[in-house]
């Protein structure tokens, strides 16, 4: 399977972030993902002490935090309860920094001569926070063969890899959607949120975990017989709305459909097809 589709613009700003120093980590430093409604904010320790934290707000929301950068941000992430509480008498530290209306992409992985690695060659929503460790797991694929195609001829080398870059449309091609999903404005499907709540209630929910930390495909998780389970189960209760349900159902199953077929068939980005980021916002 290729994965080699040009993902639009979000609905959201992509990301505004920050740092802080004596933020209040407590005994066990946690990193924070919390998503409801229309919000989105993560807060984690980080180098030299500090505390990131960072808001993906809707695109609809971006005039006003022109308006008032900080006064905006604070507002928003500090309506997660987590991150709120470590930031209660943290200083800011720096500039408030955004990044607005990315396109995620993958580029065609090496030609003669050169090959990409990370957000060169794919570019996601950031929302799972992956770049990076993505990028590292490219380069631990990449080094093997390039050293397999090393015989002194080069054409052996552009078909090794050739074979590496169809390895890494393959690996990434559900995390990308998934990014995708993630990283949407609004609350996610409901099927999915019933979903994680049995498995919670299962003592599953380090399957979750190992989603978040590439141990397990988003189809082994979010698997077809999990999400039509969670959808019986929803439709069984009392005071469903059974018609918004299916439709939503449904929804989900054609752009299941239409992700498929864009994977099968390959449309790899120009070289055009970057990132619009802006610079710092102050």
């Amino acid at each position: 399977m290729r994965s080699t589709q040009v993902q639009p613009h979000t609905e959201r700003a992509d990301l505004l972030l920050v740092h802080f120093e004596g933020a209040n980590v407590g005994a066990e430093p946690t990193f924070v993902f919390h998503t409801w409604a229309n919000r989105l904010v993560f807060g984690a320790p980080t180098d030299g002490g500090l505390y990131l934290a960072l808001a993906m707000p809707g695109l609809s929301e971006l005039d006003g935090f022109r308006g008032d950068i900080e006064g905006s941000l604070m507002r928003y992430i500090t309506q997660c309860e987590p991150v709120a509480a470590a930031l209660e008498g943290a200083q800011r530290v720096g500039k408030v920094i955004g990044a607005v209306r990315w396109t995620g992409f993958f580029r065609d992985a090496s030609g003669p001569g050169w090959v990409l690695v990370g957000d060169a060659g794919h570019h996601k929503d950031p929302a799972p926070g992956r770049g990076i460790s993505d990028a590292f797991r490219q380069v631990d694929a990449l080094a093997p063969a390039i050293v397999a195609g090393l015989d002194g001829s080069g054409h052996r080398l552009d078909e090794t890899l050739k074979r590496w870059g169809r390895w890494r449309d393959s690996e990434f091609a559900d995390r990308y959607w998934m990014a995708a999903d993630l990283g949407k404005a609004g609350p996610p499907p409901t099927p999915a949120a019933e979903l994680v709540r049995r498995l919670h209630s299962q003592g599953k929910i380090d399957l979750v975990m190992d989603l978040m930390s590439q141990r397990r495909r988003p189809s082994a998780v979010l698997s077809p017989l999990r999400l039509f389970g969670a959808t019986g189960r929803l439709l069984a209760r009392r005071g469903c709305d059974r018609r918004a349900l299916l439709r939503e159902v449904g929804s989900l199953v054609a752009e299941d459909s239409r992700r498929r077929w864009r994977n099968r068939r390959p449309a790899y980005a120009p070289e055009d097809a970057i990132t619009d980021q802006a610079g710092p916002n102050e």
